[in-house]
């Protein structure tokens, strides 16, 4: 039987952004199956999310523009939430800010990126703990993705293996547990949303450090990253 698909919504896009492509449940909606047998969309800033029962669900986790080290108001009640999932071998997969907070709610640090902002289209290398993934293995060993952080996982949960890496990020992927994963990067980001919020960080990069024009020249396709999304349902998304 297929599962049902939990998207934990832990912040919204810009306002500008959502006006033109949808908030971030759109994006990775937009990467899913089209005939997922049930979609619900649960967030974490409201009262009550914690009681959801992911059940027989798969779960992705969103980016957001909160921090981790910020430690917001929902941070305790999700991870508690979180470690219930896995522990029900619920599929899960956390993007950016998602991918961080697994980690952090199983014991791994997230703080600052001490190499700066990451931000547009980078490369992305596998590891050779990859070969052996069935999530990662199928991709080659480089692969272009989009990014947008300034924190980072620096040292991940007791027992996780790191699948990728970038110049600038040391976790760019990693495997908690079978079918549960973490990615800094940005599968939901198409094209044009990534150039849109490269143009809306125009004041938040350091151009003795960093050329926002270099950045939005150098944003490409990037549909082997954007696949993963399905993949990842393809894989995890039937219940036992």
């Amino acid at each position: 039987m297929k599962r049902k698909v939990i998207i934990l919504k832990t912040g919204s896009a810009r306002v500008e952004l959502r006006q033109q492509f949808g908030d971030f449940e759109d994006w990775i909606l937009a990467g899913l199956p089209a005939d997922l047998p049930g979609v619900d969309v649960l967030d974490v800033r409201q009262p009550g999310f914690q009681k959801t029962d992911p059940g027989h669900s798969l779960v992705i986790i969103t980016g957001s523009h909160d921090n981790v080290t910020d430690q917001p108001f929902y941070l305790s009640d999700l991870c508690g939430w979180l470690q219930s999932a896995v522990a029900l071998n619920v599929p899960l997969l956390g993007i950016c800010y998602g991918h961080q907070l697994l980690a952090s709610a199983f014991g791994g640090r997230v703080d600052f990126n001490s190499k700066g902002i990451e931000l547009g289209t980078v490369q992305l290398n596998l590891l050779p703990e990859a070969a052996a993934d069935p999530l990662f293995s199928p991709l080659p060993k480089q692969f272009l993705a989009n990014v947008s952080h300034s924190q980072s996982v620096l040292e991940i949960p007791a027992g996780a293996t790191v699948l990728a890496a970038s110049v600038l990020e040391a976790v760019q992927a990693f495997r908690l547990r079978p079918a549960v994963y973490g990615v800094q990067f940005h599968p939901e980001f198409t094209l044009p949303i990534m150039q849109a919020y490269v143009q809306l960080k125009r004041g938040q990069i350091d151009s003795n450090s960093q050329d926002i024009e270099t950045i939005l020249a150098g944003i490409k396709p990037t549909p082997l990253s954007f696949g993963l999304i399905a993949d990842f349902y393809r894989l995890f998304g039937q219940s036992d």
